[in-house]
């Protein structure tokens, strides 16, 4: 079983990941920038900023991300990354 899961996703989707990753006893780890809403971030158990162009992440800055978080999954959802 995971430990640890990243989400690279924003949002109430984001948000509905981790409250059933805390159900299940995992820990949440939410992408954030500046501009992005925060229901996904408080619903987390950790939050990381990353920079966002036009809305997207490059997919090198989630892995490293995922890298500096030491998560043993990541779920991507369903955005779009550079």
């Amino acid at each position: 079983m995971f430990q640890k899961v990243l989400i690279a996703r924003r949002g109430e989707a984001a948000a509905r990941v981790a409250r059933t990753c805390k159900r299940l006893g995992i820990d949440a780890v939410a992408l954030f920038s500046e501009a992005a809403e925060s229901v996904h971030v408080e619903a987390c158990d950790v939050a990381k900023e990353v920079q966002a162009e036009d809305g997207r992440v490059a997919t090198a800055d989630v892995l490293a991300a995922a890298r500096e978080a030491v998560v043993d999954a990541v779920y991507p959802g369903y955005a779009s990354y550079t």
